[in-house]
């Protein structure tokens, strides 16, 4: 069994009323909890979102939920960008042994509560095990779910159970990545968003953030894109969160067709001052929505969750790279093999460059997950080398394993596998 360290400091509410049978009507006007109903396919991470209405002010909630199959993989329960996160102590038990998910909220205080309106409660993030068995997987409650008023009292919402639907296995990945680019202060720019689908898509959610004091977002265009045909083109922007929601929407009877290619075009400025010089363009949790392609009627409008592939805006282009030109110039592309090899924490990659090219060089962890980028600039010709010190992005150290290192120019792409040994 597997407990939230919240679990410590609060138990959750047990109530024992019996589940509501109502059917849900109206989520804008009715008190109701409801899930929502996702497909997926072995061997994938997937979002199920769970959503709220209430037409009181509430200080707490009780959801006990219940998957039918200990053997679906709930990773964590997450409230960020909900309509409860940073407002109510949530609590969170998981035992993966009888398939339960129990999921509560209190207040602090009466400047905590949340009041009359409709939204995000949660997202439960899962895994769906390798060779899963086809199977439709109801998220139900064992009892009751409850809403507590200010004055202590409780209501039991109307209550809509989700699904998990693993029945739809694409054949290939659908992906979504981003432009890697280049930027000098001041400089009005725009940032590629590029994806695969192989099946006609109706909906596109996509959110994004941009941590950086340099980047200002301004608008989102389709023009000479596969979804100019969208009949829905949003960028929703929250500059004070550093983030965009993309959304693109098309008619019933034009989907997105299958494919690849560019869908939209971000415009940003890059402000003259700021301290960022690196941005990673990355998908995050928004107060805006999910990421998902959702696909047509005759998938029966199922969402999938694309592999993802981050972007990068360079602004100040210098680097840790020595340049170590000799006179004599490289006659080919060459990517050393770094040494040391196995290292502990520091290793060097040596390559040569046979004329001036612009040099993306990044690590990956055996699962093939980006996790750093080394080198995103226009370099010389001649010889370089970078050196690694075993850390992520975010400068937490690596533990030990087999990594990769994957060199990139308009030319020629390579990689070879190192081992980080403690």
């Amino acid at each position: 069994m597997r407990k939230s360290p919240h679990i410590i400091v609060l138990a959750l509410l047990l109530f024992a009323t019996a589940a509501s049978g109502q059917t849900l009507l109206d989520y804008r006007s009715t008190d109701t909890l409801w899930i929502d109903s996702i497909a997926t396919h072995s061997g994938q991470k997937a979002i199920l979102d769970i959503f709220f209405t209430n037409s009181d002010t509430i200080n707490g909630f009780d959801l006990p939920l219940t998957y039918t199959y200990p053997d679906l993989m709930i990773d964590s329960v997450s409230f960020v960008g909900s309509r409860v996160e940073s407002r109510f102590i949530t609590i969170v038990e998981i035992d993966d042994t009888a398939a339960i998910c129990h999921i509560g909220g209190f207040y602090f205080d009466s400047e905590e509560e949340v009041g009359p309106g409709s939204g995000l409660l949660a997202r439960i993030h899962l895994t769906v095990p390798d060779n899963y068995e086809t199977r439709l997987i109801p998220f139900d409650t064992t009892r009751a779910a409850k809403f507590v008023t200010k004055d202590d009292a409780s209501y039991v919402p109307i209550f809509e159970r989700g699904y998990v639907d693993n029945t739809f296995a694409p054949s290939l990945d659908d992906s979504v990545w981003v432009d890697d680019i280049d930027v000098v202060p001041g400089e009005r720019f725009q940032v590629g968003v590029y994806g695969y689908n192989q099946h006609p898509v109706y909906n596109i959610s996509l959110p994004l953030r941009y941590e950086s004091d340099n980047i200002v977002f301004d608008s989102i265009s389709v023009a000479g894109t596969r979804a100019s045909d969208a009949v829905v083109v949003e960028g929703l922007a929250d500059d004070s969160k550093k983030k965009v929601m993309v959304i693109l929407r098309f008619d019933d009877s034009n989907l997105l067709p299958s494919g690849s290619g560019q869908l939209a075009k971000l415009h940003f400025t890059c402000q003259v001052t700021g301290t960022t010089s690196d941005v990673i363009v990355d998908t995050t949790n928004s107060l805006f929505g999910g990421y998902y392609f959702q696909l047509g009627q005759l998938f029966s409008n199922v969402k999938i969750y694309p592999e993802f592939h981050s972007g990068n805006i360079s602004i100040d282009l210098s680097t840790a790279v020595d340049d170590n030109n000799q006179n004599i110039l490289p006659a080919a592309f060459s990517l050393e093999q770094n040494h040391p090899n196995p290292f502990n924490p520091v290793t060097s990659i040596a390559f040569a460059l046979p004329k001036r090219s612009h040099v993306v060089m990044d690590v990956y962890n055996i699962l093939g997950q980006n996790i750093r980028r080394l080198i995103n600039e226009s370099l010389p010709a001649g010889n370089h080398s970078i050196t690694f010190d075993g850390l992520d992005r975010d400068g937490n150290e690596l533990a030990s394993g087999v990594y990769f290192y994957r060199i990139k120019t308009e030319d020629i792409t390579q990689s070879k596998k190192m081992m980080l040994m403690k």
